[in-house]
């Protein structure tokens, strides 16, 4: 309500309406998904269920999905089924316990921060780990799961185009699926009523493109899904283009 400015752009860009009764359903369609998202900081085993399609892949696979509301409960089935989610901590997770913070909000913020760290701590690969983890836990049996829509804020990422801005984006599920020779999926999580549902779309052409562009068609088809919006709209478009996108040396050597 305070930032119209912003929300306008964003729905410009996601080719919605941006004013009038478009803009004020987008803003309950948020908060709604906001809540829905935020309920499952509260209660031990929030309701989810997965489509027959993501029950009926077997074997190790790279899958893709994209920041969303309610992306809590697909990380819990990541879990049960001893994927490795590769993925930076954030919000605190290596912070105080919310017991040792004494501001409302920021207490509010830790309990989060270890929800997520009691839910995934154990099944999580850290960006910065070397690429052979990542080829070592597929030829394990095990699959893993990488967030593709998040803004590499150091620039060093290849720059592509997103909903029309120039921004500096890792899209390194394909290369892994292409190397290590398994299917690459990519995840949608949505909410039907209170159950967060999560479904899969694959298998996926081997294409960096072809996966931003899949992102693309979901943003538009519901922006008020999508959690970085706001990260993704305002990051500085890079300075100049990296050259190059080939595998990095060490990502070839574990190849």
């Amino acid at each position: 309500a305070g930032d119209r400015g912003r929300i306008r752009r964003y729905l410009r860009l996601a080719g919605r309406p941006a004013s009038g009764w478009p803009l004020l359903r987008h803003a309950y369609a948020e908060a709604l998904a906001r809540f829905r998202h935020n309920v499952a900081y509260l209660v031990p085993a929030p309701p989810h269920r997965v489509s027959e399609r993501v029950a009926a892949i077997v074997g190790p696979a790279v899958f893709t999905t994209r920041s969303t509301y309610g992306q809590l409960a697909p990380s819990r089935w990541f879990a049960d089924r001893d994927f490795r989610i590769i993925r930076t901590p954030y919000g605190g997770e290596e912070g105080p316990q919310p017991e040792a913070v004494e501001d409302p909000a920021a207490r509010w913020r830790a309990h989060q921060a270890r929800v997520r760290r009691c839910a995934l701590w154990d099944w999580q690969i850290p960006p910065t780990a070397s690429p052979r983890d990542y080829f070592r836990t597929l030829r394990s049996g095990r699959s893993v799961v990488l967030m593709q829509d998040v803004v590499d804020l150091t620039g060093q990422a290849p720059v592509r185009t997103f909903l029309g801005l120039q921004r500096s984006m890792a899209v390194g599920a394909v290369r892994i699926a292409r190397m290590a020779g398994v299917p690459l999926y990519h995840l949608t999580t949505r909410f039907d009523g209170g159950t967060a549902v999560v479904d899969v779309v694959g298998p996926l052409p081997l294409d960096e493109d072809a996966l931003l562009r899949r992102m693309e068609d979901e943003i538009r088809a519901d922006p008020a899904s999508w959690e970085l919006w706001q990260m993704v709209l305002d990051a500085e478009p890079p300075a100049a283009l990296p050259s190059g996108h080939s595998a990095p040396p060490e990502l070839a050597a574990a190849a």
